[in-house]
C-alpha cells in the first residue's frame, strides 16, 4: 500500500527500473513509466539508469499534485541505450483511494 508520497516516487522508479510487470501496475497510471520487458525480449541484459527528484507537492491528503524531473535509460549488455528521457518535468495529479496514493492525471511536454 501507498501510504505516502515517497512511495508513490518509489512505485515509478521501481516500473522505470522494470522491476514491475507492466500488467501489475495497470490499475494505476505508473504503468505509463514501464515500457515493460516485452518490449526487449531480444535483449539477454538490460540495465537501467532512473533518477526521480520531486520538486513540490501540494496535497490535502485525499487530492493533490506533485511536480517531479525524471530521466531514465535502459540499456542492453553492450551498454547501448534502448530508449531513454533526459530530465523531464512532470505534473501528476494525485489521488489517495483507501489509503494508497495514486497518479490520476500526468502533465508532460510531448
Amino acid at each position: 500500500m501507498l501510504f505516502d508520497t515517497n512511495s508513490l516516487i518509489k512505485t515509478v522508479k521501481d516500473n522505470m527500473n522494470l522491476k514491475v510487470n507492466k500488467i501489475e501496475s495497470s490499475n494505476n497510471l505508473v504503468w505509463f513509466y514501464n515500457s515493460g520487458r516485452e518490449s526487449y525480449k531480444h535483449e539477454k541484459i538490460l540495465k537501467t539508469e532512473t533518477f526521480v527528484f520531486r520538486l513540490f507537492i501540494i496535497h490535502n491528503f485525499k487530492n493533490g499534485h506533485m511536480w517531479v524531473i525524471y530521466s531514465n535509460k535502459v540499456k542492453n549488455g553492450d551498454d547501448k541505450i534502448l530508449y531513454g528521457s533526459s530530465l523531464v518535468l512532470s505534473h501528476w495529479k494525485i489521488h489517495k483511494e483507501n489509503g494508497e496514493w495514486q497518479i490520476s492525471a500526468i502533465y508532460e511536454e510531448p
